[in-house]
């Protein structure tokens, strides 16, 4: 797999060198899409679809000519349905992290941490159970170009997220795909 992920990051590296950005500082506000899907209890069956729709926003700080260190934020949500919690409707997800990026000219390998948040919903919007859990560390891989267009693509996987007063918990596996523009 990393030696996959490097030879894609190499092509990626040459393909579009001719775009010669690098790491640049300032805001990027982006559009999720996600596959991440949830299941209580370790069932084997998850609670949502795995499709998942968000936005997200970032702050990038360059630490040098090949690395830079962002702080972003970012909400997805998808419909539920669980025997666990038979009025949840809605899952959300809110994601709070910080990010290395390794830079080889507009491509970048991203190693991520922070903190994720779930919230399962009903319809009126009432009767929220939350649970909260430190995001492993997981890896990206993106591509940004000089005129600020970024685009993303994240892997992780969080275990035994603890559900408030319910004795339960959720585990969160999948992929997300970034599609923004830093200003």
């Amino acid at each position: 797999m990393r030696k996959k992920l490097f030879c894609l990051l190499c092509a990626l590296a040459w393909v579009a060198s001719p775009l010669a950005a690098e790491p640049r500082s300032g805001f990027g506000l982006y559009g999720a899409s996600s596959n991440q899907q949830f299941t209580v209890n370790q069932d084997v069956s998850p609670i949502n679809s795995g499709n998942s729709l968000g936005l997200g926003l970032e702050y990038s700080w360059p630490l040098g000519s090949m690395v830079s260190y962002d702080l972003g934020v970012y909400e997805i949500a998808s419909s539920a349905k669980s025997s666990q919690f038979p009025t949840a409707e809605l899952i959300k997800s809110n994601s709070l992290w910080g990010r290395f990026k390794f830079w080889v000219g507009p491509v970048y390998l991203s190693v991520r941490s922070g903190r994720q948040l779930v919230f399962l919903v009903n319809s009126k919007g009432t009767g929220t159970v939350s649970g909260t859990k430190s995001l492993p560390v997981s890896f990206g891989l993106g591509l940004e170009t000089d005129g600020g267009l970024l685009v993303d693509f994240q892997s992780s996987a969080v275990k035994q997220i603890k559900l408030a007063d319910t004795g339960n918990t959720l585990d969160a596996q999948g992929s997300t795909l970034l599609l923004g523009w830093r200003f």
